[in-house]
């Protein structure tokens, strides 16, 4: 597919047209939605067509040392539940970077017919906030791949 350059803020591929000033998706005009984080993963992939961006390389352009979750446990239940409480963080990409303070991570476990499940809960952490889209993907991402990942194969994403 031939790429366009029409000026140094947005570029054309297709019927999609990327503003890279206005952070902003458009398909033959029309403006799609994109969360933030996608958004700043698609512009690093454009500042270097063609060429490979590696999962570390995105790690440090999207998530500095800047950030950081500290957590205590509020409550366990060996073999059924555990519980994560925020006790302080730092999101660095959002303006309400302590939004998780005081919110719970709550993980609760069951077996039947010889399969464990974990229902995963991310108490407030809903429509609304300001890191709901990223922070959704990113504990889907944590929790379907880096956790299976880590119970399969003993070691999971972030190591």
């Amino acid at each position: 597919m031939q790429r366009t350059f029409t000026s140094p803020r947005i570029i054309r591929c297709g019927a999609f047209e990327i503003d890279l000033k206005a952070f902003e998706l458009r398909k033959r005009g029309l403006r799609l939605k994109l969360a933030e984080q996608p958004f700043q993963i698609l512009a690093i992939l454009l500042e270097k067509p063609g060429e490979l961006i590696t999962r570390d390389e995105l790690r440090d352009r999207l998530w500095s040392g800047d950030t950081f979750v500290d957590f205590v446990i509020s409550e366990l239940i060996p073999n059924k539940k555990v519980v994560w409480k925020v006790r302080d963080c730092n999101l660095h990409w959002i303006e309400a970077k302590k939004e998780w303070n005081n919110t719970e991570v709550v993980f609760e476990i069951s077996s039947e017919n010889n399969k464990t499940t974990i229902d995963f809960t991310h108490l407030g952490l809903v429509p609304g906030v300001a890191c709901y889209n990223d922070c959704d993907a990113g504990w889907t991402g944590h929790v379907t791949v880096s956790l299976v990942n880590f119970i399969n194969e003993g070691k999971g994403q972030p190591e």
